[in-house]
């Protein structure tokens, strides 16, 4: 309930009618993390430990004492095993029905090895507009869950399975820098500023050899491999893996067909599809007898910019 007046917030909090938020800026600083702290205690039932995740987390952390090799270990089961969010209502259905929401699940994991864990509502960071009106919070606010663990000697570590062919710890590069709300359901909430990778870690990178035939001024072979570390790398193995080998190849070909205008494909493929650690990459080998057509053209592809040394 909210009031501006204090002898209408005594008489309301005497009637019971609720929590009650008085003035625009108590509501804005409290009515989000009080919504959300209740969340946060509901949810405590959904992953609760019981004997079946405490077996198999257990049974996971054999031999592994370092805190992070542990979320480590963890976290990579449940992507593994977890392969569709529909299904299972709390975290031991998640693990026996293999399907459900991975987040969910690797809190009950967590939980039932002993390692605390909170749950992190995040915000899209708006580089136009910074200044956030807390006052009419709604579903949007919000439009991102992460975890998080507190390491020793280091700083948080934020994650979630729901990006489940992406490496621990990435965070999408729209929230990186943002503000979230890390809430616990004994501690309550406080809000945080999520960290940012390295330039490196939100790069493409191209390697390529050219080859060009002694016995003629035009003829050239082109091979090379486009890396992806940015997490879209891992947005895109996840939404191959759910294709076939033919579906996959036919793809990277219509895309190499339309940056390389009239080349031969020689050989093309993905790599490190299954590979959480290592970053996706597009392997390509072409030939041409036209190098015209590695030109950046009106309306071809971008990536076509790249090849431009090449010519």
């Amino acid at each position: 309930v909210r009031t501006h007046s204090e002898e209408e917030a005594v008489l309301l909090e005497k009637e019971n009618a609720g929590k009650v938020f008085l003035g625009e800026h108590e509501l804005a600083g409290s009515m989000i993390r009080h919504v959300l702290e209740r969340y946060a205690a509901a949810a405590v039932a959904e992953d609760a430990t019981t004997p079946v995740l405490s077996t198999a987390a257990e049974e996971l952390l054999v031999g592994i004492a370092d805190r992070r090799a542990q979320v480590e270990a963890l976290y990579a089961a449940v992507c593994e095993r977890v392969k569709t969010n529909d299904g299972g209502e709390n975290a031991t259905a998640i693990w026996l029905e293999k399907s459900g929401d991975r987040n969910l699940l690797l809190s009950g994991l967590l939980r039932a090895a002993g390692i605390p864990v909170e749950r992190v509502f995040v915000a899209e960071r708006d580089e136009l507009n910074p200044y956030v009106d807390w006052s009419q919070p709604g579903s949007a606010s919000f439009p991102f869950q992460m975890l998080c663990v507190d390491l020793e000697n280091a700083p948080p570590l934020y994650f979630s399975a729901n990006l489940r062919m992406a490496p621990l710890g990435r965070i999408p590069r729209q929230f990186q820098g943002g503000r979230a709300i890390r809430c616990d359901h004994q501690h309550g909430c406080r809000w945080v500023t999520l960290p940012i990778d390295d330039a490196d870690q939100e790069s493409r990178s191209l390697t390529t050899v050219v080859e060009l035939d002694a016995n003629s001024t035009t003829a050239l072979e082109l091979s090379g491999t486009v890396a992806f570390n940015a997490l879209v790398g891992s947005q895109m193995k996840e939404q191959l893996a759910n294709v076939t080998d033919q579906q996959r190849t036919l793809t990277l070909e219509n895309f190499l067909r339309s940056t390389f205008r009239g080349a031969e494909i020689k050989n093309a493929s993905f790599s490190a599809l299954g590979d959480r650690a290592t970053p996706f990459a597009m392997n390509f080998a072409i030939a041409t007898q036209r190098p015209c057509i590695l030109r950046l053209a009106e309306g071809a592809p971008a990536l076509q910019t790249v090849f431009l040394p090449a010519n």
